[in-house]
């Protein structure tokens, strides 16, 4: 793993997180989203996240439902074709800044991931107040139909990757990819998969000009918003790890690193 200093930078980094998890709660009732328990639709084994994500849902899931709980819902997923999710929201940002506007797969594997995600059960997910920014983030203002797309205005898909990014940019020196060969990964002690893709910092944000001025606010509430017991906000800490990334826990158990607070799970 790395240093004691170095873990407790990763679990400041960890508080970062929630408060944006805690940010979007607050900002979502304004919306007018049509999601209602047992929306399940989204619910697939697509969905991407970070190791801070995945620490911080690790020690949350691990906490309220025991040790044995993500590991038996992972073996339940069947092996299938590779799938790999591309390049991360940094990785693409930084491609299009060079004028790389299309992201290029590993060989032989593909975009397509079915089949529904291991920890939903009866259309409720057994993960919910842990579970990463991707499934925050699944919204629609229309109900959804199977086959169907969810229906979002564009500056409200703006809005969620730059949380995203922001997100991954915290997490600099760690994993990006699929929550179902990122959570074995942190489990198992295993820093190489190769379908993991690294970290990477913020080259710029993907605001399309049109949108600056409705995007503005939430920017400024997302670098001013407190991070619990570090004495700094979000935009503090991601200037800290521009300077000095930190290493994801991939021994394991330590995953769980101290205590994590959480002021909202919605």
């Amino acid at each position: 793993m790395g240093s004691d200093q170095n873990l407790a930078g990763r679990a400041g980094l960890r508080q970062a997180v929630l408060a944006l998890y805690d940010l979007l709660a607050e900002l979502a009732p304004g919306w007018g989203d049509a999601c209602r328990p047992g929306c399940a639709i989204c619910c697939t084994r697509a969905v991407t996240l970070t190791s801070l994500e995945a620490e911080i849902l690790i020690a949350g899931v691990t906490r309220d439902q025991g040790p044995g709980f993500l590991a038996e819902r992972l073996a339940r997923v069947p092996a299938g074709p590779p799938a790999d999710p591309g390049p991360s929201f940094n990785a693409l940002a930084a491609l299009c800044r060079q004028g790389q506007v299309e992201a290029r797969r590993p060989p032989g594997t593909s975009a397509a991931v079915p089949g529904v995600c291991p920890f939903l059960a009866a259309d409720r997910c057994q993960i919910y107040p842990w579970r990463p920014f991707a499934c925050r983030c699944f919204a629609s203002q229309a109900v959804c139909r199977p086959g169907g797309a969810a229906l979002l205005p564009a500056v409200r898909i703006t809005i969620h990757t730059i949380f995203l990014q922001v997100i991954e940019h915290l997490d600099q020196g760690g994993r990006w990819g699929r929550l179902v060969d990122l959570l074995p990964a942190l489990l198992a002690g295993q820093a190489d998969h190769p379908r993991l893709h690294p970290t990477a910092p913020i080259p710029g944000l993907f605001i399309p000009p049109a949108e600056a001025d409705q995007v503005a606010p939430v920017v400024a509430a997302i670098m001013s918003r407190p991070v619990a017991g570090s004495g700094r906000t979000v935009a503090g800490l991601l200037r800290q790890t521009r300077q000095r990334p930190t290493q994801p826990s991939l021994a394991p158990g330590r995953a769980q690193g101290p205590p994590l607070q959480q002021t909202s799970t919605s």
